[in-house]
């Protein structure tokens, strides 16, 4: 069994990860590291994992770098030293010793490692009331709210999964946009309007690619968001412009690359 929900959890990410990646859809422009959503979103049952002091006892091999990651892991509750010791136990076969140094990592704000925690751990029932996932996603990991989504989906939880599709899409997700049930998009948009506006690339793509009513109306929001120098939102509005509009798509990319989004430069014209 454990197997087995190993797989379908490696399977929800991988497929969490292409609805994020350039593998599904065109590139988006670097962005700000996610910030909190508290208030802009369903929020789930939050599992106990308020930050402790636990000391997982230490494997072999002890060494002087492992003993100094462990240490300023508790000290300092560092999650990215936790999540390294619990790397270098892995690697030496002690994945039951590593599993409780993620945990620990996750508990203290480090939400790869609760991914990493939902993938090892044996399968919840329902699958989309999985602690790790739900705990990432609380930590703005959207990937971690698209796994809930399709574990929801999965689960036959139809609302629940587009609540939590919804989530990620207010993390700045286009792909799950369109997965999030009508009722959840005038939220969506809010919340993407204030992230772009502040300058959040992802969330100025999703905002520009949302489905359903409203199109016009959010092409000239970011065509004022983008005169006030906001280079991701001339980005995000050269992106909705047809691909046959040549220069217009052009012209909104060159202001894009003006204002420092590199990854506008390459649409701009050749003869820009």
């Amino acid at each position: 069994m454990r197997t087995s929900w190993r797989k379908l959890s490696l399977s929800l990410v991988a497929a969490a990860s292409c609805l994020a990646s350039a593998s599904c859809r065109e590139p988006v422009p670097p962005a700000s590291a996610p910030s909190s959503t508290s208030g802009t979103a369903p929020t789930p049952a939050t599992p106990s994992v308020a930050p402790t002091a636990a000391t997982p006892s230490a494997a072999p091999p002890d060494t002087p770098e492992l003993l100094e990651l462990q240490s300023t892991c508790n000290d300092r509750q560092d999650a990215a030293a936790c999540a390294r010791a619990a790397s270098l136990l892995d690697q030496a076969g002690k994945g039951a010793e590593a599993l409780s140094w993620w945990q620990v990592a996750c508990d203290f704000g480090g939400a790869p490692s609760c991914i990493e925690v939902a993938r090892r751990s044996p399968p919840p029932a329902p699958l989309s009331s999985s602690p790790g996932y739900r705990r990432a996603c609380e930590l703005g990991l959207r990937e971690g709210c698209l796994a809930l989504g399709f574990m929801a989906e999965k689960d036959g939880l139809q609302e629940q999964s587009e609540e939590w599709f919804a989530k990620a899409c207010m993390l700045g997700d286009s792909g799950a946009c369109g997965r999030s049930g009508k009722k959840n998009l005038a939220k969506a948009e809010g919340t993407l309007r204030e992230k772009c506006a502040a300058k959040d690339g992802n969330a100025c793509v999703a905002l520009a690619g949302l489905p359903g009513d409203g199109l016009d109306a959010r092409l000239r929001w970011l065509e004022r968001t983008c005169a006030k120098a906001n280079g991701f939102a001339c980005f995000a509005r050269g992106q909705a412009t047809p691909r046959a509009r040549r220069d217009e798509r052009a012209a909104w990319m060159k202001k894009a690359c003006a204002l420092d989004v590199k990854v506008a430069c390459p649409a701009v014209a050749p003869s820009e």
